[in-house]
Order: structure tokens, then sequence, then C-alpha cells
């Protein structure tokens, strides 16, 4: 029985692994070209944060609960038609492939083999630098779509039929979910954990936007919410690995739906070629994982040392346009 409990947490790891290796692309030299502006210059008048609920409730949790029952209410008559087109890829993923240990990369080959993705982690890994492009169109009807076409706009190198079919198993989005989850993410029974606060209110086009703040373990999410509609205008994620901007739109009927989203690694100030550095900042703060990942930096510097010309890169972007919006 322990050996079937180590084999699960192996495909556990394996699979978050080699899903978020697949995901992730695009060297930060070649996302700038794409990059998205997003900042304040939106808002013209800022304002003290004044919320006032009934019955002296929490005032985030309040905002939170109105967008989650505009959220069940749109998921019940929402229809749509939208193209989504993603760019993603990496570089120099093989470094942290090598960087695990012989056993997690077996169970991590088999796993992948069985689930039909490991010819698109070969893809990722066994490639220098990969960049692709796709775009997809859906039909959305409440919480959930229908895929009526898929297509590589741009793949470098050239993707085999088996590698494309893997990765639009991956890709498969929905914009409703991205933002609103099955519309109970931001209950304020599933957002209590986060903590969070209003620290502010902004002005756009007539509308005050609620600005509230939250953090969950080393994970901070700061969310923009209009007032009267309650919809998310957008959302921000933090954690020392990483940064998220979604940018969501009014797409009609005063529904707000997402319009971008740009991820990348957050190197904190430190050239992108810093893997080691970023890695040990993030295992020094936690302890349960500290002495196997004294063991992962061992491989990575043992990889760095003998490939000195890597310098390992990755993000993830997506715009969408809709149409046919009807409520």
């Amino acid at each position: 029985m322990p050996k079937m409990k180590k084999l699960r947490r192996h495909n556990a790891l394996h699979l978050v692994l080699a899903v978020t290796a697949a995901l992730v692309l695009w060297s930060p030299g070649a996302a700038a070209q794409q990059k998205v502006e997003f900042g304040d210059s939106m808002f013209v008048t800022t304002m003290a944060p004044v919320v006032v609920t009934p019955h002296g409730e929490d005032p985030a949790l309040y905002i939170l609960g109105l967008v989650a029952k505009r959220a069940k209410e749109n998921a019940r008559t929402l229809e749509y038609d939208a193209t989504v087109n993603s760019r993603m890829g990496c570089r120099d993923m093989k470094l942290l492939l090598n960087a695990l240990s012989g056993t997690t990369r077996f169970f991590m080959k088999i796993a992948m083999k069985m689930a039909g993705m490991w010819s698109l982690i070969d893809y990722f890994t066994g490639n220098r630098e990969v960049k692709v492009v796709t775009e997809c169109d859906v039909h959305g009807r409440g919480k959930k779509v229908e895929v009526e076409r898929q297509q590589i706009m741009d793949a470098s190198p050239d993707m085999n039929e088996k590698q494309v079919n893997a990765l639009f198993k991956v890709t498969s989005f929905n914009p409703f979910t991205a933002l609103y989850g099955d519309d109970r993410r931001w209950h304020p029974k599933e957002a209590k954990g986060f903590g969070f606060k209003v620290v502010g209110a902004l002005e756009e086009d007539g509308h005050v936007v609620d600005v509230l703040t939250g953090q969950k373990g080393r994970t901070k999410v700061t969310v923009f919410v209009v007032e009267d509609v309650w919809g998310i205008k957008r959302v921000e994620y933090t954690h020392p690995m990483g940064t998220g901007i979604l940018e969501a739109k009014n797409v009609g009927h005063d529904i707000y739906l997402p319009a971008s989203y740009r991820m990348k690694p957050n190197y904190t100030g430190l050239p992108a070629d810093s893997l080691q550095k970023l890695i040990r900042k993030e295992l020094a703060g936690d302890t349960k994982i500290k002495r196997r990942g004294r063991k992962i930096m061992q491989r990575v510097d043992k990889q760095l040392s003998k490939h000195p010309e890597m310098s390992p890169g990755l993000s993830f972007s997506y715009r969408v346009d809709y149409s046919n919006v009807k409520k």
C-alpha cells in the first residue's frame, strides 16, 4: 500500500509539472512585443473607499456576494460567440525536465503517455525555443461552451498531428469560467479565505469601480468590481513565482467577460536566466519542501554548469473578441 501512495503522489506531481510546461510560453523578449498595457490611466477620478452595507456586513464580502449573484444570473441566460487568440511556448525547458530525478521523469512519462500528452511535452522540452499561436472559435451558453473551430496560426518549430491534438486538449478555453469559475468563485464562502478588504474606489465612464485586495498563502489577489452591474473589470494575481493580469470588458448588456490575459514569471528584478536564485527564494519560504528543494537545486546547478548557454523563460497570454452577445 505505501508504494501505491507514492505512485499517486508522483502521478499528481508529474501531471502538474507536465501540463504547466506544455501551457507556458514565449521568451520575455518576444512577449514584450505582444504586451498589453495595463494601468490606472483608464480611470479619471480617484475616491476614498466608502462602502455602506446593510446590517453592518463586511464590505468586501458584501460586494463579492453581489458579483456571485450576478454571475449566477448570467450563467442561466447568457449566450455569445467568441474568438480566442492564444500565445504560448517556452525556452530551454529541457533544463527543468532534466533537473527532476530519474524516478520522477519515469513516472511523468508514464502518466503523460496514458493521458496522450507525452508528444506535447516532448515538443516543448525537446526544442530550444518554442513559439505557438492558436485561434479558437467558441459558442457560449452560460457557463458552457462548444468549440466550433481550433487552428494553429503559427508554430515554431512545426508541430505534427499528434502534438496539435494534444495541444488542443489542454488549451480549450471557456471565457465565463475563466473569470467567474462555476459562478461561485467569488461567493463570500469561497472567497473568505483570502481575507478580502476594500482598499479604494475609482471612477470610469460614470461607474464606480471598487478595488479589493486579499491574500491566501503566498498568493495576493486584487479585484476591480464595477458597481451597479457587479461585473469584474480586472483581476491581478501576484505570487513569488509569477504574476498574472486578467482584463475584462463590457461585452454588452452590462456583462463583463475576459478580454485579455497575460502571465509571466516574476523575476523580482533578477535577470531572466537567474533561475537558481528564483527557485531558492521560493523554496526558502516553504519548510515542507526545503529538503527536496535542495536536491532539485543541486540538479539545476548541475544542468546549468553543463549548459551555461541556457536561459529558461516562459509566459502565456490570450485575447478574446466577442459577437452576438444575447441575454
